[in-house]
């Protein structure tokens, strides 16, 4: 890329990100944090814009202070992520002349583009391709990273790519995590193998795309206790509606164990109040799923039905507090999670640790394991279809951990 002073980077960056169709909002946003990104660097002085140019203003953003009124605001300080993307997009287009542009919720053949049949044949040749356990629908997920890079370069299909198009799309993933990286390489190298088994391809390019080692389920979730459990369900403002839905929501998580995007879809047929149990057909699996329901979660979700929800005509249990009342995004319960843990004055006991709804699940483990629940039946609760998959659970274990650990006199025995 030619090196542009800092006023022309901004101006190209927004320029570029009106021709891909961001949002009027987005854009707004964008301006505010560049007009004050250039405000700071003028105080440093310097029109070069650097990595740690753009690092030390995200650090000090909560000193740009306005006045209005009689009030001095900060008016970045609601906009903490969208200034960390503004910056973020600046480095890559200052580098790589194009956006790692994060997948958004688009059907395929809105960014499938001229290969829309081509991407219909991949969906329903899994077998010969590819022997891995991921299902087929997340492949086609993880090339959206691809397609949208192959869009901001200007190429509406696979035909035109080159080993140096493949190289600067690669370019394009710092940020991501070793673990998403080595899923994205992973699809990719299938894909690649499939258009050049079925001549869609001249050259088999899966050889392009490296193989990342990656450690996976290598970080440690945030470890829920009994009271933290407690304090952060006794903190919810319960006359609210929007406390009924996720009072009920995050019992059905700590409790029976149920994937967010499951008590997402989860319908009122699902429940069978007479035997008190709830069985739907998990998204990630695809297989049935019968658990006995709690009398408390029970007693949560007909508050929430009589009281709380919407009174519109929709399957879904669980919808929206706002019009048009629509069944639940796949973020809500997490950002409800993160902002009542706030409310409650809940933080993580091990600094680092994962924070999410599936920290609650990994927490539900735990207790099982801690009354001697064997890997097979938390599997069978957790809704998995192997026992492997339930492994992962036993590195929060701590106790189990500490009984492994060998003496020093052990050790020495072995040295």
């Amino acid at each position: 890329m030619k090196e542009l002073k800092l006023p022309e980077l901004i101006q190209e960056v927004l320029a570029k990100l009106e021709e891909l169709k961001y949002s009027k909002g987005t854009l707004n946003g964008h301006r505010c944090v560049y007009k004050y990104l250039l405000e700071y660097a003028s105080t440093i002085p310097t029109d070069e814009y650097t990595k740690e140019l753009g690092s030390t203003f995200l650090e000090n953003s909560s000193s740009f202070l306005h006045k209005r009124g009689e009030k001095y605001v900060c008016p970045l300080k609601s906009r903490g992520e969208m200034a960390a993307t503004a910056i973020r997009k600046l480095g890559e287009y200052q580098h790589f002349g194009v956006f790692s542009r994060r997948p958004i919720a688009m059907q395929l053949e809105d960014w499938a583009m001229d290969d829309h049949q081509i991407m219909l044949a991949y969906d329903h040749s899994r077998a010969p391709i590819d022997t891995g356990k991921t299902p087929m629908s997340d492949r086609l997920k993880r090339l959206r990273h691809f397609y949208l890079y192959l869009e901001s370069i200007g190429f509406r299909s696979v035909k035109y790519i080159t080993p140096e198009i493949i190289a600067s799309y690669l370019k394009t993933e710092a940020g991501y995590s070793k673990v998403t990286i080595k899923s994205l390489h992973k699809s990719l190298r299938a894909y690649f193998r499939f258009l050049y088994k079925y001549e869609h391809l001249p050259i088999d390019y899966s050889g392009y795309v490296p193989r990342v080692q990656a450690i996976e389920n290598a970080n440690i979730p945030m470890i829920w206790t009994n009271d933290d459990v407690e304090k952060l369900l006794a903190s919810i403002d319960k006359a609210s509606p929007v406390g009924r839905r996720n009072y009920a929501i995050f019992l059905l998580i700590a409790e029976l164990g149920i994937r967010a995007c499951d008590i997402n879809a989860l319908k009122g047929g699902d429940i069978d109040w007479d035997k008190k149990t709830i069985h739907f057909d998990q998204e990630k699996t695809g297989n049935l799923n019968v658990l006995p329901l709690s009398d408390r979660a029970g007693w949560a979700i007909i508050d929430y039905v009589r009281y709380a929800r919407p009174q519109v005509d929709s399957p879904y249990v669980f919808l929206t507090c706002n019009a048009p009342y629509t069944q639940l995004g796949k973020t809500t319960a997490v950002s409800a999670l993160k902002l009542q843990m706030q409310i409650a004055g809940i933080k993580p006991s091990t600094p680092g640790a994962k924070i999410g709804i599936h920290s609650l699940r990994h927490s539900l483990a735990r207790k099982l394991l801690d009354k001697n629940v064997t890997l097979e039946d938390i599997a069978d609760i957790m809704g998995h279809t192997e026992v492997v998959s339930s492994s992962p659970y036993l590195k929060i274990d701590v106790e189990g951990l500490r009984g492994c650990a060998l003496s020093l006199k052990e050790v020495a025995e072995y040295v």
